[in-house]
């Protein structure tokens, strides 16, 4: 399992969005920026000029700046005078109109620099989501499906707007406003209280440092030629619904019925899209990529040993930015679609198992819920590697004798030579990548404990082997 902290982790904020709403109730300070004189801030119901325009754009520009500059630094309050000043800058709808056109300009140049910079609509919510404000958190949604709408659909790789989707930002504003009016009409607290969440946006994605690139860019997509054959693309939500209901009930029975249908399904995606690709002319296989994963807390190190476990199964790599809680993985898209699938459903299955067992105390009385636990999820990850290695012979001979018209070995030197393209991805990528080894808990209780659901749990059998070498 590979290691990277080379990314740089967004600012822990002292003071946040909550910290500054007394500015909301107090005028600007004396001697503030903002004078009586100016005809764009004095509210003059004269039309505004394009000078004027222009000027008051350019204010606003400024202080929005110097509100989310505040905020980097973890400085709620030294962003009071920056955020007083910009409401007091429109009084009217009209200056409202450009001071929100400014706040909208400077966050899409911000999510225009973070697309350069690898970061994804998923990668962007999972961080956000772990300690920003809810507002702030819905406004990243409405800042990067804002963003997306403007290139022509065709220029944009359709796995953007599934991310959107995903994570439910959409353009939900009418044609006549802009998100910016949108929320200022349906959050409590108007104008003020959007504006706050904006620029506190805008500081965290500032923060935001170079992750690895695995999609093109908005607006840089192109169409391809299609194949002449492809897998069915819904296989691999069947799987995901027998999975959720294998997951769902206390039957066992039914959960391995479920789980062994799951199985085929995930086998026959896999394989076929890699004996697909080597039937193909010369070059027509797509090469690994990669995507990645936010591992939720607490009990990061043995989910991350679990997820590693799954993706040397599946011909893939798991590399874990430790600083981040997160996972890359790369593989062959196929391949990472088993990994994320059966990882999900691994996880849950371990999850309510290990609840199952509840608290545990010493004998003195103390709590050994966590020591437990660790050990418990440690535990059930090694014996569900173990349990993969041992369907490495078996499923690969099985699969190719089912190829054998193309010669009984055929299927073998495929799917290695598949892997060696995704390490030689991995060294290209990471260069300096560390390998480190994880340590597992020590309660004895909870380590039988976690072999014991490890043995219990169902995984696809495509997704949990790997040739042997």
């Amino acid at each position: 399992m590979g290691r990277t902290n080379r990314r740089r982790k967004p600012a822990r904020h002292k003071r946040g969005p909550q910290a500054t709403r007394a500015w909301m109730r107090h005028p600007s300070p004396a001697g503030g920026p903002t004078t009586p004189t100016d005809p764009a801030s004095a509210g003059h119901p004269h039309r505004l000029t394009p000078e004027e325009a222009a000027q008051l754009g350019a204010r606003a520009t400024i202080l929005a700046r110097s509100a989310s500059e505040a905020f980097v630094v973890g400085d709620g309050d030294r962003a009071q005078p920056a955020l007083a000043d910009l409401v007091a800058l429109a009084p009217g709808p009209a200056q409202t109109r450009i001071v929100q056109r400014a706040v909208i300009d400077l966050l899409r140049a911000a999510t225009r620099t973070i697309w350069q910079r690898g970061w994804q609509p998923r990668d962007v919510h999972e961080v956000l989501g772990r300690d920003a404000d809810r507002l702030v958190l819905d406004l990243a949604g409405d800042v990067m499906a804002d963003d997306l709408a403007g290139y022509a659909r065709p220029l944009v790789d359709p796995r953007w707007f599934a991310q959107l989707s995903g994570i439910g930002a959409s353009v939900w504003w009418p044609a006549d406003r802009t998100w910016a009016s949108g929320r200022a009409a349906s959050t409590p607290g108007g104008w003020p209280l959007v504006l706050e969440a904006a620029t506190c946006l805008l500081a965290r994605l500032r923060c935001l440092g170079p992750l690895e690139r695995f999609l093109p860019l908005p607006g840089q997509a192109f169409p391809t030629t299609p194949r002449a054959a492809t897998v069915d693309d819904s296989v691999l939500h069947r799987v995901r619904q027998l999975l959720a209901k294998a997951e769902s009930t206390s039957f066992e029975a039914e959960a391995a019925s479920f789980t062994a249908a799951a199985q085929r399904l995930m086998s026959r995606h896999s394989i076929d899209q890699a004996m697909l690709a080597a039937s193909g002319p010369v070059g027509a296989g797509e090469g690994p990529t990669g995507r990645r994963l936010w591992i939720p807390r607490p009990y990061v190190k043995e989910k991350v040993v679990l997820l590693n476990v799954v993706a040397e199964s599946n011909r893939s790599r798991a590399l874990w930015s430790k600083d981040l809680d997160m996972v890359t993985l790369l593989g062959h898209d196929p391949d990472l679609d088993a990994v994320e699938t059966l990882y999900t459903s691994l996880l849950v299955q371990a999850t309510r198992a290990m609840h199952a067992e509840g608290k545990k105390v010493t004998a003195w009385g103390s709590s050994r819920t966590r020591g437990f636990r660790q050990a418990f999820l440690a535990a059930y990850a090694s014996r569900i590697g173990e349990r993969l290695c041992e369907a490495v012979r078996a499923e690969t001979q099985a699969a190719a004798a089912e190829f054998s018209g193309r010669g009984a070995h055929a299927l073998v030197p495929i799917l290695t030579a598949r892997e060696e393209q995704v390490d030689g991805y991995v060294q290209e990528l990471f260069p300096q990548m560390v390998r480190t080894r994880v340590s597992a808990g020590s309660d004895p209780d909870g380590w039988a404990r976690g072999r014991q659901a490890a043995d219990r749990a169902h995984f696809g059998a495509e997704a949990g082997t790997r040739p042997a070498k």
